[in-house]
């Protein structure tokens, strides 16, 4: 549904941007995006509610990131970096 919607934004960056003016529509393009890494983690933590806390920390992680730095302009380094982190909200919601 919202893949489309990606495809017609020219980069994640500037979803990224609506999402931090308060676009609900861009951020949920965002959690289908990277929602392959965030079921990966939720099945590896294996509890009930694994899935919305990783869903949650997603949306931290997306208010937190900045949109001026010269090393996120491209989306593949933009998907690397989103996949770090995921990976230690993963390693923090296990402890």
């Amino acid at each position: 549904m919202y893949e489309q919607k990606i495809e017609e934004t020219k980069t994640m960056l500037e979803i990224l941007k609506k999402v931090k003016l308060g676009d609900d529509t861009s951020l949920m393009m965002l959690i289908d995006k990277f929602r392959p890494i965030i079921k990966k983690y939720s099945r590896l933590l294996n509890y009930y509610t694994a899935e919305s806390d990783l869903i949650t920390e997603f949306i931290v992680l997306i208010r937190k990131i900045p949109t001026d730095k010269e090393n996120l302009q491209e989306d593949n380094e933009f998907i690397a970096y989103i996949a770090a982190s995921m990976k230690y909200c993963y390693y923090k919601l296990k402890k």
